[in-house]
C-alpha cells in the first residue's frame, strides 16, 4: 500500500486523492476518507492511522475506532486489545466470573504492555511486559502469572519459556534474526522486550 502523511481531506486535486483510501466528489471537488466499513480485514489492519479504522474481531468487520475503553473481549481473547489503535489489555478489568476483559489506553511504548502481571490469568500472560520492562510468565507449578526480569533472550533458561516472538531455542535461548525466517514467516517480529519490531 502507498503511504501518505496527510488525511484525505487535505488533498485538493483529484490526482492527490488516493483511491485506495479516499473518495473524490466531483461535484464539490473535495476528497474524503472512505468509510471504514469499505475495508476488508487485511486492508483494515493496514489502513493508515489518519483513517481511524480498526478491525472488530467481535463483529468481524472494519469499524471506526472510538476509544480503547469501548472495546471488550472474552478473557482468552484479550490479546486483541493490542491490535487496536494505542490500546492495551486492562488487567484490572479481568472478570473471571463473567469471563471478560476490557481494553484501555496504552500506558507504555511496549507492544504488549500491561500495568501488572499478578492480575493476568494463568495461561494467557506469556510475552506481556510491564511498563518497567518486567515480563509476565505463566508458572506451571503454581498456576499463576509471575514476573521475570529479562534483559536478553539468554535470560530465558527453559525452552518452554523462550520467547518465540523474539527468540528461538537451540541448547539455550538465542535472539531471532531475519535470515532464520522462511519466506512465509518473513513478515516481522518483536524484540524480547516488545519495544521494537524487525
Amino acid at each position: 500500500m502507498r503511504d501518505f502523511q496527510c488525511s484525505c481531506e487535505n488533498a485538493k486535486l483529484q490526482e492527490d486523492c488516493l483511491s485506495d483510501y479516499c473518495t473524490w466528489d466531483a461535484n464539490s471537488s473535495s476528497c474524503s476518507n472512505k468509510p471504514c466499513s469499505s475495508f476488508g480485514e487485511n486492508d483494515c489492519e493496514n489502513v493508515l492511522a489518519q483513517l481511524n479504522c480498526v478491525w472488530s474481531y467481535l463483529n468481524d468487520a472494519c469499524e471506526a475506532f472510538t476509544k480503547c475503553s469501548d472495546y471488550s473481549f472474552k478473557s482468552g481473547d484479550g490479546i486483541y486489545c493490542y491490535s487496536l489503535n494505542g490500546c492495551q489489555l486492562d488487567v484490572t478489568s479481568i472478570d473471571n466470573k463473567e469471563g471478560g476483559v476490557k481494553c484501555m489506553e496504552r500506558t507504555s511504548k511496549i507492544a504488549f504492555s500491561v500495568a501488572s502481571c499478578d492480575k493476568v490469568e494463568y495461561g494467557v500472560c506469556r510475552w506481556l511486559v510491564t511498563s518497567d520492562g518486567k515480563q509476565c510468565i505463566d508458572n506451571k507449578s503454581t498456576s499463576t502469572c509471575d514476573i521475570l526480569t529479562i534483559t536478553s533472550c539468554s535470560d530465558y533458561k527453559d525452552a518452554e519459556y523462550c520467547n518465540r516472538c523474539a527468540c528461538y531455542w537451540d541448547e539455550f535461548c538465542k535472539p531471532l534474526t531475519c535470515s532464520m525466517l522462511t519466506k512465509e514467516e518473513c513478515n516481522y517480529f518483536y524484540s524480547f522486550d516488545s519495544k521494537q519490531v524487525t
